[in-house]
């Protein structure tokens, strides 16, 4: 009789798609069907722009103005998806903790993001006003 042992593995979900997952959870979100998508824009009166884009595989950023931009990513790491000109790299928070990094650009750049306001897309039925909760408190 063989008592060998049985080990079985499973894959742990990457660091930008448990964060994405746990945020979802937070807002009391459910989802049918996969795949699911958020995307967040916000806009100041000079056309700066942050967005924040959330899906099932990954989380990440946009942040120009005038001829800069840096678009950060995070799958199993956080990374530079084509520029980075303002160096956030290094600066990226957790999701959760996101509103403080557009805080600390509003402040360097002496500017004002519209949450009120925010642009808000995403294929998850019913959650716009929930995500628009969260973006004037959080963000």
């Amino acid at each position: 009789m063989d008592h060998g042992v049985v080990v079985q593995f499973t894959k742990e979900k990457p660091v930008g798609a448990k964060a994405a997952s746990t945020w979802l959870a937070a807002r009391g979100l459910e989802v049918a069907a996969l795949p699911w998508k958020v995307l967040i824009a916000l806009h100041d009166a000079n056309n700066t722009r942050f967005h924040l884009a959330i899906d099932n595989h990954e989380w990440g950023y946009c942040f120009c103005r005038g001829t800069g931009m840096s678009w950060i990513r995070i799958t199993t790491a956080a990374f530079v998806h084509e520029r980075d000109d303002f160096g956030l790299l290094l600066q990226t928070p957790t999701l959760a903790n996101v509103g403080s990094l557009i805080q600390r650009l509003e402040d360097r750049h002496q500017m004002q993001l519209d949450r009120p306001r925010a642009m808000i897309h995403t294929n998850i039925a019913g959650a716009e006003h929930k995500i628009r909760l969260w973006v004037v408190a959080a963000l």
